[in-house]
């Protein structure tokens, strides 16, 4: 509250940027592509989706906080596991037995952790990374790296880096889905509308933060709208 940006003069700017090279102070943290930081619990939706969309059919116990039983996976000839009681929740309550996709909207409401790591090591990184991609997520771990962390990017830990803007449209699209809908009908946010010159306005086509008339459909409207049903 107490920065004035009216007294930003050139060299103080400069002086800033030297002085704080990994805050990035004067960057737009809301906008900014390179401004990345963990999704979290935030991501959930992405991987619930991913799994309601891909049909996983699977059930996984909560135990104090902790997973009942241990989670193994593959990719690529190589296996991991996570024994019992190394995927934590944020507090230690036992939310029980649930169950994919039946307890998807508990599983939400309940924000459980070992449910969604559970989940993600079911779809496996190839099938989580399809999902990401088609959620237009710009900067993605390869599949190997993805499989190495993968129940911990169910819950949107790890490897995972998002902006603020590409989880805001992502949520948006779950927001304006309707099941009946053959398309999606999210807006993609933007906001740029035209440039002004001397020579009157003209469209902003192209630029960083134009309006971006491509449908926005990360998973199908039916999927979307059962998510937002888990959300609310």
């Amino acid at each position: 509250p107490h920065f004035d940006p009216n007294t930003l003069s050139l060299e103080r700017m400069r002086r800033l940027q030297e002085e704080n090279p990994r805050s990035q102070v004067l960057v737009n943290k809301a906008l900014a592509s390179s401004a990345r930081y963990f999704p979290g619990s935030a991501f959930k939706i992405l991987t619930g989706a991913a799994a309601l969309d891909e049909g996983i059919d699977r059930g996984f116990t909560c135990r104090h906080g902790r997973n009942a039983e241990t989670l193994a996976w593959e990719y690529d000839g190589i296996r991991w596991r996570r024994e019992a009681g190394k995927i934590r929740d944020y507090g230690s309550g036992s939310h029980g037995g649930l169950r994919c996709p039946e307890d998807m909207v508990a599983a939400t409401a309940r924000s459980c952790n070992v449910y969604f790591a559970g989940v993600a090591t079911e779809l496996g990184p190839e099938r989580l990374l399809r999902a990401m991609r088609n959620a237009e997520l710009e900067r993605l771990p390869t599949p190997r790296e993805l499989a190495e962390r993968l129940p911990y990017a169910g819950f949107g830990q790890g490897d995972l880096r998002v902006t603020p803007l590409e989880l805001a449209q992502l949520a948006g699209a779950f927001g304006a889905a309707r099941p009946d809908a053959v398309e999606s009908t999210a807006a993609r946010p933007y906001w740029v509308k035209y440039v002004v010159h001397s020579r009157g306005r003209t469209d902003p086509e192209g630029l960083p933060g134009a309006p971006d008339r491509k449908i926005y459909q990360p998973f199908p409207p039916r999927v979307m709208q059962q998510m937002r049903e888990a959300m609310v």
